[in-house]
C-alpha cells in the first residue's frame, strides 16, 4: 500500500514538473507572445507562448493536417481537430478506387469513392457476337441489340444453304431463302433443285422440265422424257421404224413399246428376197417371209449345148416343170442341117473368093 501510494506521488510530481517547465520557459527567458513553446503533438494546433505562458491555439481553418490515403477526402485542421473531410466538394469528380465495373465511373463524391453507372450504350467489353451490341445498360456490361443496329449483318453459317444467316435484334437467325432458291444440284435432269421450306428440294413443282430428254432406256421405240420431275419413257408412235433386222421381208416397226419386224399391211409382199438357187421358182416377200413359188410349167430354165465334131455346136432349151428345171435332148452332129440362112452364106463366100482370085490375075 505504501509503494504504491509512492508511485503515485512520483507520476503527480513529474506532470507539475513538466508545467512549471513549459511556464518556466516563456518566463525563464522573457519570451514574447508567439514565440514557440513545448509541441502538444496536435498538428492542428500551433504551440506558443502567450503571457508567459505555453498556450496551444488551433491552426486556421482548413489548415492542411496528416493525410489518410483516402483521395476523397481534404486532410484539414478545423477547431483544432484533423479532420478527413471534403466540406466543399473540392474532389468531387476526382478517380478513385476501381470497382472492377467497367460499367461504372469510379469517382468521388462528398468525400466517398462512389460508383455511378456509365451513361447508357457505354461500350464494354465484346463477347466476340457480332450480332450483339456490347454495351452498359445500368452500370452492367449487356450483351444485346435493343436498336436492332446490327440486324442484317451475316453471322455464323448453319451450314443449311437454303436459309440466310443473319443477326435479328441480337441472335444470329437462319429463316429461310426465298421460295424457289437454287441449291445444290442431284444431277437428275428432271428435276429442279430448289429451296423449299428451309430444305434443299429435287422436284419440279411447275411442271418445267417436261419434255426435256433424259437418260435412255436403250430401247429405240419409246421415247425418253422428263414427266413430273420423273425420267419417263413412253411408247413412240405405232409403226414408228426402229433399228433394221436386216430382212427384206419385214418393215422394222415399233408397235406398243417394242420393236417388232414383220409386214402387217403387206406392204413388202412381191419385193425380191434372196435367191434360193432354182430357176424355176420365184423369189419373193410374202407375209413378211422369204418365199419360193414355183414358175409355171414351161417356163424356159436354161439349155444344153455340145460341139460336134465338125466344129458346130447344137444345143436344147430346158424348161421348168413343176418347180424343177426339166431336161432336153440334143439334136444329132452327124445329120448335117441345111437351111436357107446356110445355104446364102456359103454362096456368098464362094463368089468372094471368086472375085479375089480374079483381081489378083488380072494385077
Amino acid at each position: 500500500m505504501k509503494k504504491s501510494l509512492l508511485v503515485w506521488l512520483i507520476i503527480i510530481a513529474m506532470m507539475l514538473n513538466s508545467v512549471f517547465v513549459a511556464a518556466d520557459e516563456c518566463t525563464e527567458f522573457n519570451l514574447g507572445d508567439g514565440f514557440p513553446c513545448i509541441d502538444d503533438d496536435n498538428e492542428c494546433t500551433d504551440d506558443v507562448c502567450q503571457s508567459g505562458v505555453c498556450t496551444h491555439p488551433a491552426k486556421a481553418y482548413l489548415t492542411p493536417c496528416f493525410d489518410d490515403s483516402n483521395v476523397c477526402t481534404r486532410d484539414i485542421c478545423i477547431a483544432g481537430v484533423c479532420n478527413h473531410i471534403d466540406p466543399t466538394g473540392e474532389n468531387d469528380g476526382v478517380a478513385c478506387l476501381d470497382d472492377d465495373n467497367e460499367c461504372t465511373r469510379d469517382v468521388c463524391e462528398s468525400a466517398v469513392c462512389t460508383h455511378p453507372a456509365k451513361p447508357y450504350g457505354s461500350q464494354c467489353t465484346p463477347d466476340e457476337d457480332i450480332c450483339t451490341e456490347d454495351a452498359c445498360i445500368a452500370g452492367i456490361c449487356k450483351h444485346a441489340d435493343p436498336t436492332g443496329i446490327n440486324d442484317g449483318i451475316s453471322c455464323p453459317d448453319d451450314g443449311n444453304e437454303c436459309t440466310d444467316d443473319v443477326c435479328d435484334f441480337g441472335s444470329c437467325s437462319h429463316p429461310g431463302k426465298s421460295y424457289l432458291t437454287p441449291c445444290t444440284q442431284d444431277t437428275d435432269v428432271c428435276t429442279r433443285d430448289i429451296c423449299i421450306a428451309s430444305e434443299c428440294k429435287h422436284i419440279d413443282p411447275t411442271g418445267e422440265n417436261d419434255g426435256k430428254p433424259c437418260p435412255g432406256d436403250n430401247n429405240d421405240c419409246t421415247d425418253d422424257v422428263c414427266e413430273a420431275a420423273a425420267c419417263t419413257h413412253p411408247a413412240k408412235s405405232y409403226l414408228t421404224p426402229c433399228f433394221d433386222d436386216s430382212n427384206v421381208c419385214t418393215r422394222d416397226i415399233c408397235i406398243a413399246g417394242l420393236c417388232n419386224h414383220i409386214d402387217p399391211t403387206g406392204e413388202n409382199d412381191g419385193v425380191a428376197c434372196p435367191d434360193d438357187g432354182n430357176e424355176c421358182t420365184r423369189d419373193v416377200c410374202e407375209s413378211a417371209a422369204c418365199t419360193h413359188p414355183a414358175r409355171p410349167s414351161g417356163t424356159t430354165c436354161g439349155a444344153k449345148f455340145k460341139t460336134c465334131s465338125d466344129g458346130s455346136i447344137v444345143s436344147c432349151t430346158r424348161t421348168c416343170a413343176s418347180p424343177v428345171c426339166g431336161d432336153c435332148t440334143l439334136p444329132d452332129c452327124d445329120v448335117p442341117e441345111f437351111n436357107t440362112p446356110t445355104i446364102i452364106l456359103t454362096l456368098f463366100l464362094c463368089v468372094a473368093v471368086v472375085y479375089l482370085v480374079t483381081r489378083t490375075k488380072k494385077k
